[in-house]
This record gives structure tokens, sequence and C-alpha cells, in this order.
């Protein structure tokens, strides 16, 4: 696989379309400074997804567009593609030759490419990942970027091992599926709260089935009586029908006179309809002829226009090819004449490229050698990890498994304590109504006052019943909020204890020390661990110690000498360490601040620390200025001598250095301070929680005592409305009999 074609118009300094083919072997581009040499691998870089305009020496995406020079205008756009011969079957597609395609506009819109089909960023970084190209792949070496890989930690040159070595696609799959893991963990605590609204609305359901069939009793009552009362109705209203049928036969003798009448004047009706709509037909006609000639007469005046307008664009793109096959000529003799010269150079670097190429033969074993011992060792974690996985999910399994049977358990008990109280609340009720024996109108009346009285503390009940609901709802809405946000602290809490646990960024030596702390009294901690700042200013101050933010505290030089001694010896990793006492001594006297309307104070002012760590603080961060925006205030001519930084972390120095943090988030300074507040929140949440669940629990008791007391009265009002029932029916029977006799 290798790189056979680039195509190149209007980045940066080729204005011109511009082609230029690779061969399999090595191609060297030369020529004097400022021909655009670098600006290829710019191209290069670019077009294989790169997003850091600062990498690509500009100062936004925009500037790479040609911005015109001496005889030739600036372009609205540029575009570069790569093809990319894959004749060894490395990129996963099928295609043997691989277009890679990328166009900016000044606007900001940006499209991308694959043989000329539109696609994702996303889709080109999954193309090339673990090919060793790519925007930040190994495979890009631009200026000064053999001394920039020199200098990286450890961490950063494990990532280049690893996107040669071709794992890279292979995490970001496992980080990929341990985020999906931790949503349907997410998810599934989830479905306990779930179940029990799903429980309270059952139980609601169930409450309203009982009143529905005693509803349906009633209702089947209720026709029957309606029936026997219709009967009665309907031989008083045939009574009552017999003069009306009378009166009914007039008025259809009256209306047949009548008709004869209406019926002259609809045919004329009809007569005039017929005549108007044959007139709505011929206007619509003609509007329709007169709306076919307007749309021709647009359409010819818009092909004059058409016309006229090709023929401009016609005569300036022949004056425009005119000028550019003048230009093409001049360039063509002049390349003719460098090629010659490069032909000879070419051959006299023959020797050295076969002298470095039998160096690199040999490097490449060692190296080879060294990658099968770190592919067995990244082998082994892996299995021990996919095992440690498999065993926190057979935990998980059985702890639901058990929190479902209790569950079960519970609610089974709790409705067999309800029936055996309905049941016994049935009996007494059985007793009182047998012992009850009245007259028929007498018993009505009784029966009537008791059930109005009934009603009237049902109607009580059920509105204590409704209020305390409402507040049961309400403190189980407050529980559950308190509840997630002391899950959301508590995920934070964890990932800053392993930060500080793992001692992410610190260097070797310092993590040995600081693992062993007790054998070091006189070594206060990192210096990160010493300061507290707000979490407004974190980025920035961050951002402004950078690598000093993991540096040690000793008591004194001496101290220092020991632990430093200590640390060589041990061959444990580099370090850096502060000595406290000599530092207060040096520290000098802090300048007064410069008159800027976006600076916000000094950045000693900003952080937090015991009085014996004040000097440090002064010594560190007592010529730093922090800023609201760093692009406006270096605008300013009286910060001269001052170290500057705004609020996201870009930082600019008084050596005349401009960089930008990484926006990860990932914070240093503060964090012990940080995981003890997490904790006092957590602990707050925790207390909360715990008196709601406590008032939640007391007004459950008192809603279940409500909904029995409410059944009870239920199942006597249904007692009394059938007793009442039965004694009307008593009496609608013996109307309707009397009415049969008569």
């Amino acid at each position: 696989m290798f790189i056979s074609d680039l195509k190149l118009h209007g980045f940066k300094s080729f204005a011109n379309k511009a082609n230029m083919n690779f061969g399999e072997g090595i191609t060297a581009v030369v020529g004097p400074n400022g021909c655009g040499k670098t600006n290829i691998v710019d191209a290069i870089r670019w077009v294989l997804g790169e997003q850091k305009y600062s990498i690509l020496r500009s100062g936004r995406m925009e500037d790479i567009i040609f911005n015109g020079a001496k005889g030739l205008k600036p372009l609205s756009v540029c575009e570069v593609s790569l093809t990319v011969h894959n004749n060894k079957g490395k990129l996963p597609i099928e295609y043997n030759d691989v277009e890679i395609g990328r166009r900016i506009y000044r606007n900001g819109d940006s499209e991308y490419t694959i043989n000329r089909t539109p696609c994702r960023l996303k889709d080109i970084h999954d193309l090339f990942v673990d090919t060793g190209m790519g925007a930040d792949a190994y495979s890009v070496i631009e200026l000064k970027m053999i001394e920039q890989i020199l200098s990286e930690t450890a961490e950063d040159r494990k990532r280049m091992f690893e996107e040669a070595a071709g794992i890279n696609k292979y995490k970001t799959q496992r980080k990929s599926a341990i985020r999906k893991f931790e949503a349907t963990r997410q998810d599934l605590d989830r479905i306990n709260d779930i179940i029990l609204e799903v429980k309270t609305k059952v139980h609601g359901l169930n409450l309203q089935l009982k009143r529905f069939k005693r509803h349906e009793n009633m209702t089947r009552y209720l026709k029957e009586s309606e029936i026997s009362l219709a009967f009665l109705k309907i031989v008083n209203y045939e009574e009552l029908a017999k003069p009306l049928y009378k009166k009914i036969e007039e008025f259809k003798r009256i209306r047949e006179s009548k008709e004869t009448k209406e019926s002259i004047h609809e045919a004329k009706l009809v007569r005039l309809r017929e005549v108007y709509q044959q007139q709505d037909k011929e206007l619509i006609s003609l509007q329709d002829e007169l709306k076919t000639l307007e749309e021709e007469r647009d359409e010819y005046h818009q092909n004059v226009l058409v016309y006229t307008e090709q023929k401009r664009s016609a005569e300036s793109t022949l004056e425009r090819l005119h000028l550019e096959k003048k230009s093409n000529d001049t360039k063509r003799d002049k390349l003719s004449t460098h090629i010659n010269g490069i032909e000879q150079e070419i051959e006299s670097l023959n020797p050295l490229v076969e002298a470095k190429l039998v160096e690199y033969k040999e490097k490449k074993q060692t190296f080879d050698s060294v990658e099968m011992e770190y592919e067995k060792a990244q082998a082994s974690v892996e299995k021990l990890q996919s095992k440690r996985w498999e065993e926190q999910r057979k935990v998980s399994d059985q702890e639901s498994l058990f929190k479902r049977t209790e569950s079960l358990i519970e609610e089974k008990t709790k409705l067999i304590q309800k029936l055996e109280k309905n049941l016994e609340f049935l009996e007494k009720n059985q007793v009182e109504y047998s012992s009850q024996q009245k007259t028929i109108e007498q018993e009505k009346t009784n029966i009537q006052n008791k059930l109005n009285k009934k009603n009237t503390k049902l109607t009580e009940h059920k509105s204590i019943l409704l209020t305390l609901k409402e507040d049961h709802q309400e403190l189980a809405q407050k529980r559950h909020y308190v509840l997630t946000q002391a899950e959301s602290l508590e995920s934070q809490l964890q990932f800053y204890r392993e930060l500080v646990a793992k001692g992410e960024g610190l260097p070797g030596g310092s993590r040995y020390i600081l693992d062993r702390k007790e054998d070091y009294p006189e070594v206060f901690g990192t210096i990160a661990d010493l300061f507290q700042v707000d979490e407004k200013y974190q980025s920035a101050i961050d951002s402004a110690l950078g690598d000093l933010a993991f540096c040690l505290v000793a008591k004194d030089r001496k101290t220092a000498l020991s632990v430093l001694e200590t640390v060589r010896g041990k061959k444990v990793g580099n370090m850096s360490i502060i000595p406290l006492k000599e530092l207060s001594a040096s520290v000098p006297g802090l300048k007064p601040l410069p008159k800027n309307k976006e600076v916000i104070g000094r950045g000693s002012d900003m952080v937090k620390t015991k009085r014996s760590f004040q000097a440090l603080v002064e010594f560190l961060l007592g010529n730093l200025l922090l800023v609201n925006d760093l692009k406006e205030a270096i605008k300013g001519t009286n910060l001269a001598g001052w170290n500057t930084v705004d609020l996201s972390g870009d930082y600019f120095g008084k050596n005349m250095i401009l960089w930008t943090p990484d926006k990860s988030g990932k914070g240093v300074v503060g964090r012990r301070e940080k995981i003890e507040h997490l904790q006092r929140e957590i602990d707050v949440l925790g207390k909360k929680a715990e008196s709601l669940k406590n008032k939640i629990l007391f007004y459950e008791d008192d809603i279940t005592k409500k909904e029995e007391e409410l059944e009870g009265f239920s199942i006597e009002i249904s007692t009394l409305l059938e007793e009442r029932s039965a004694v009307e029916a008593k009496i609608i029977q013996n109307h309707y009999q009397q009415a049969q006799i008569m």
C-alpha cells in the first residue's frame, strides 16, 4: 500500500490545480525555502482528517484556502484528493485504488468523500485505523516532530507503538463496549423504579375493577327497573297520542294541496341552474387559455436572461484559459531544467541510500522481537480482564434474583393480611344486617338514611386519601431526584478517587515516594495536592502550572537531595522536587497589576493553601495574570513581562510561547479537596434520602389504612344499595301487578 497520486487546488500556496504522482519506492520533494514543500505534507495530513489548524501552521481553518497573490484573486474553496494504491489489501475496502477527498469553504462548511462518494470524517478514520496512516499517525513526520517524539512521556510513546502494532481499533471497540455496559447497568437500576410505579398502578386498577363490578350489577338492576317503568309510561302515552294522530291526518291533507304549487317553481329553478353551469364552464376555459399564454411569456423572458449570462461566462472563461496557457508554458520550461538537476543529485545519493537501508533492516529485526514480547503481555492482560468481568456479571445476577424473590414474598404477605381483615369486616356486617327486620317502607327509609351518612363519610375519606397519595407521590419524586443526584456525585467521586489512586500523570519516582509517604514525613506531597482552586479557575491554574503540578514539595534542600538519592538508587523513574525552605527565602516581590479591562487578577490570589506554602504559591503564580479572553488581553501593550492565561486554559508566556491545554476536563489541582467536597455532599444527600424514605413509609401506612377503611365503606354502601333496590323492586312489582289488573 502506498500513496500513488495527490491533487491540490486552492490549498495554501497552490492557487492553481496541481497533480503529483508518487511511485512505490521513495519519492523526495526538494526545492528552495518557501516554495511549498511543507504544504504538501500539510495537505496529506489535512485530507486524512486533521482538525487542529495549529498543526497546519494556520491561525484558523479558513486560512488554508489560497488568500490571493500578485495577479491572482483569492479563492473561496480549497480541495485536496489523495489516491492510495491498496495493492496488499490493508484497507478494508474492495477497491485497488482508494481516493480520499476533502473540501472546505470560507464559510466553514466542509465535505469528505471516499471514491468521490460523500461520507463522514469518522468513515475516513475507520478506514485508516491501525494501518499506520492517519492525521495523527506515526507515518506523517513533519519539521521538529522528531525532537517532540523523543521528548514525549512513556504514555505518549506507548500510544505510538500501539498505533504501529495495530491494536488501537480493538481498544476503541473495548471502550465502546464498556460504555454500553454502563448504560445497560443504569437501565437495570431504572427497572426497579418502574416496577414500583407499575405495582402502584395495578393496585389502583384492582380497586377500579371492584367498582366496575358493583356498577355492572347496579346497571343491570336499573335496566330491569326502567323496563317496568317504561311499560307504565307507554300505556299513558298511547292514551295521550290518540287526539294527536287525528291532528296529523288533517295536516297531511293541507300539505298535499300546497305541493302542486311548489313543483312548478322547482321546474323553473332547474332550467336556470343549467344555464348558469354552461356559462361557468365557458368562463373557466377562457381563464385557462389566459394562464397558458402568461406562462409562455415568462418562459421566453427567462431564456433570454440565461443565454445572455452564458455568453458573458464563456467570454471570461476564454480569457482565463489563455492566461493559464501562457503561465503553464513558462512553468514547463523551468521544471525541465529543474528535473535534470534533480536526476544528477539522485545518482550521487544512491550509495548513501543503500547504506541506510542496511542499517534500517538491523533496527527492524530488534523492533520485531520487542513487539512479540509486548503482544504476549497484552494477551495475558486481556484474558484476566475478561475473567474479572464474567465474575462480576455472575454476582450481579445473583443479587438481582435475591431482591426479586424478597419483594415477591413481602407482596404476598401484605395481600394475605388485607384479605383476612376484609373477611372479618364482612362477617360483622352480615350479623348486623340479619338482625334488621322491619316493614318495607320503614326499612327503605332507614336504609336511605344510612346510605346518605355512608356516602358523606366515603367522600371525606376519598378526599383525605387523594391528598395522602399526592403527598406520597411528591415525596417519592423528591427521593428519586435526591438518589439520582447522589448516584451522579458517587460516579464523580469514584472517578477522582481512581485518578488519585492510579497517580495519573505522575512520574515514576514521584509515585514511588507518595506510595511510601509514611517513610518520608518531610515530603508534603505534590503541588496539585497542596493547592486548592475554585472550579471556575481550575483550567487556568492547571494550564499555567503544567508539569509543575506533579512536582513534590520537600521541607528543605537536605530532604530533597536525600529523596532524589533514594529514587536514583531504586531506579523507579524520574521525578522533580522543590525545597520549600530555600525557595521561601528567594521569593521576589510582587509587581502591581497592570490596568487592563480583561484582567481578572493575579494567579497566586486565586489559590488557597496553608500559610506555610504561601511563598510557594507566590513563587510559581505571582507573575501570572488571569484574563477573560487571551486574544483580547494580548492586544494590550502593558502585559510585557507577565505570563497570561484565560479561563479556558489558553496560555501565553513572557517567553512568547503560546499554547492550549488538553480540554479533556481532568483537572489536576485540588483533586483531594474535590473528593472531600463530593463526599460531604453525598453524605448530606444520603441523610436527606433516608429522611424522605421514613416519611414515605409513614404515608404508605396511612394510605393503606385509608384504603382499607374505604373498602369497608364501599362494601357497606353496596350492601345498603342492594337492600334498597330489593325494597324498591317489591314496590314497583306491586305497582306493575296493579296496572296489569287494571
